[in-house]
């Protein structure tokens, strides 16, 4: 008995594995080259926050994103929460400041901060820092 791919494959066969494979191999442009960074600077017993967005293309984009910076004692006492969020045009090949806060830094308390840059509802960077004082 004889077998050949003929025996195997029809043609909603392969065209399901080329999707496939190339979904698979496909990544999100936006995704690797717009880069979300948080920077820190201490000033006297404040550590000042901001965050930023890098585009590394050529092409301009129109995004949004959400700055969200969590503090308290090692026991979740006494914590705050401060969001900041908007929309904002990103240019290419440039590099924008979307959000400055000022938290102070109590020995013995927590930070955690998180940065997320989207487009429409999809998540394209982010960056967190989570640190004791």
């Amino acid at each position: 008995m004889k077998f050949s791919m003929k025996d195997y494959l029809s043609i909603p066969t392969i065209f399901l594995m080329f999707f496939c494979v190339s979904t698979s191999f496909s990544q999100d442009h936006k995704e690797q080259n717009i880069e979300a960074k948080i920077k820190l600077d201490n000033k006297d017993r404040f550590l000042n926050i901001s965050g930023e967005a890098i585009n590394n293309t050529s092409e301009d984009y129109q995004l949004r994103y959400k700055l969200s910076v969590v503090t308290g004692g090692e026991q979740h006492s006494n914590s705050s929460q401060n969001n900041q969020s908007g929309s904002f045009l990103l240019p290419s090949s440039d590099t924008k400041i979307l959000s400055r806060t000022s938290i102070s830094q109590n020995p013995g308390n927590r930070a955690e901060i998180h940065l997320h840059i989207m487009d429409k509802d999809k998540v394209v960077a982010r960056d967190s820092i989570t640190f004791q004082f």
